[in-house]
Formats: C-alpha cells, structure tokens, sequence
C-alpha cells in the first residue's frame, strides 16, 4: 500500500510595459514551492494477520511498515498488533520505530511517521477480490497494466451486474462479468470476499 509522490511548482508572471515599446518586463509575482508527497509501504497480507488475532488463531503478532519521502532517511518499523486486554473484541496496534498505524473502519486505516511529517496516510484494504485461475500463477504473476469497469453491460437488464476489462503485458484482453457487490460484512476484521471469474471474452491485439 502506498500513497504516491508528485512534485511541482508554479510560478506566475506579469507583464509590463517597457520605457519602448519593443520592450516589455516580466516579474514574478508568486513562486509556489514543490510539495512532496511520502510513501508508505505495509505489509500486504495485514488484514488476514489482524483477523487471526481478532478470531484468536495467534495471540498477537507484529506487521511491518516503511515509510519515504525523497532526500530524507527512509524510516522501516513494525507495528505490535493484540487483542485488547478488557475488549476481546478490538485489536490494539502499538507502532514501533517511529511509525503509527491506526485502524479507521473495516476497510480503512492511517499510516503516520512523525520523522518524516506523514500524518494520517490513508491506506485502503479492499473489500472483494478476483482471480482468474489462468492468469493467478503466484510464482509468475501476470501484470494488469490497464482495466476498466463497467457499471452496467449492455447486454444486462440486471443494475446489479458489472463488467470488468483487464489489459495484459502480452497485448491480450479479457472481459468479466463480476458477481452482484455483496452487503458489507457485519464482523469487524472481516477478509475480503474472493471471487473466481473465468472470461466471457478474451483476444489479443495484433499490430500490422
């Protein structure tokens, strides 16, 4: 999970007349510094460590959490995760080494690092996954350069029914119908929900 950096600044100018008139001055008027956004890196599978511990498969565990921002030292800490000694229902994260991670709602929780001014970055977990068996070799992963979703296909009178597109390396593409969105679950620390699609359609784009 991350948040990504963009760099950029502006300057504005104005315009005025010269003592000729072939001749004009330009003034700045206002520089605005480049603002630079920090990285946050977490572990990827943390919401599956967090839901062993909410459901007492491990009594605790740490995660791990690295934080950047560019021209300063890069800060890599870990985050003690248990349940609450009163509340067996709430886990407690304790950061470590400088970072913070907070847990906001099911689906949402904030990194923070105050070496490097990252206070409250976002990091949003995802409530349902999809893996095509053809294109799901964990030991050579596909990549998905560009997808698109489409709300309602055409072809569907259904508003329920959506259609995913998914781009490959290899200039393949293939398009899925995807399952009604399922309700929110009700358990806290729930995983997400796993769907298998196999393409109704698929081709490859060939360059003449």
């Amino acid at each position: 999970m991350e948040s990504f950096s963009h760099d950029y600044s502006i300057v504005l100018y104005v315009v005025q007349p010269g003592s000729s008139k072939n001749h004009e001055t330009i003034m700045p008027t206002q520089t605005i510094s480049p603002t630079i956004l920090a990285k946050t890196t977490v572990q990827h599978d943390f919401p599956t460590v967090l839901s062993e511990i909410y459901t007492g498969l491990v009594p605790s565990e740490r995660i791990w959490l690295s934080c950047y921002k560019l021209d300063e030292p890069s800060v890599h800490g870990r985050v003690a995760a248990a349940l609450n000694e009163r509340d067996r229902t709430r886990v407690v994260l304790r950061g470590e080494d400088g970072v913070q991670l907070e847990r906001v709602s099911d689906t949402k929780y904030t990194a923070s690092c105050d070496a490097l001014g990252i206070s409250h970055t976002e990091i949003v977990v995802p409530s349902e996954t999809y893996a095509d068996p053809a294109h799901a070799d964990y030991r050579h992963p596909h990549q998905i350069p560009t997808f698109a979703l489409l709300p309602q296909p055409p072809f569907s009178s259904s508003s329920s029914s959506r259609v995913l597109a998914t781009g490959h390396t290899d200039g393949s593409v293939s398009l899925y119908v995807l399952p009604p969105t399922p309700p929110s679950p009700s358990a806290p620390y729930a995983l997400p929900t796993s769907h298998g699609l196999t393409p109704y359609a698929t081709g490859k784009l060939h360059l003449g």
